[in-house]
């Protein structure tokens, strides 16, 4: 894997960016029929994003963060990790900016979660919850380890991954 990503947890003076990111229709595309007017947006002011970012970087079973290129150490998306107590599973997430997509970023960033995960917040397992259907998102989960395990869930499990890592030094 190439290393052109860095994961960057924003201070709450830098959550300008989640504002815009979320709020971009393009972006969010994939997210049509949530958000506040079905659109899959989000548009929030900057104290919602700050008592959002609160909660979800509060040390314990969340995780937030931005995904940086580092060429020019700029922002082009956001990953996430937490605990779903509606299916009892770490759940991940990982947005790419549309007008980044394309460049497998989403593998990448992927692969840096997972080793936050793994390595630093000692998971067992991760999840994400989306269809089959959405071929760009089975095809980045499915290059960065992580396996299909029934219509609604894909998982990376502790030990695929430090297999795969290994295989691949």
């Amino acid at each position: 894997m190439m290393n052109r990503l860095a994961l960057h947890i924003p201070t709450e003076n830098e959550l300008e960016y989640r504002r815009h990111l979320i709020a971009d229709e393009e972006t969010m595309a994939y997210n049509i029929g949530y958000g506040g007017n079905g659109s899959g947006c989000y548009f929030q002011t900057i104290e919602q994003v700050r008592q959002w970012y609160k909660h979800w970087n509060n040390g314990l079973d969340n995780f937030y963060a931005y995904i940086i290129r580092i060429d020019d150490n700029v922002p082009i998306g956001e990953v996430d990790i937490h605990y779903s107590n509606y299916c009892m599973k770490y759940i991940v997430g990982v947005v790419i900016e549309a007008k980044y997509r394309g460049n497998g970023y989403s593998t990448e960033a992927l692969c840096l979660l997972a080793a936050h995960a793994f390595n630093i917040m000692k998971l067992d397992a991760i999840y994400d919850d989306f269809p089959a259907e959405r071929k760009a998102a089975e095809h980045a989960f499915s290059k960065a380890g992580f396996v299909r395990i029934s219509d609604e869930f894909v998982e990376l499990k502790k030990e695929r991954y430090y297999h795969i890592k290994e295989v691949n030094q």
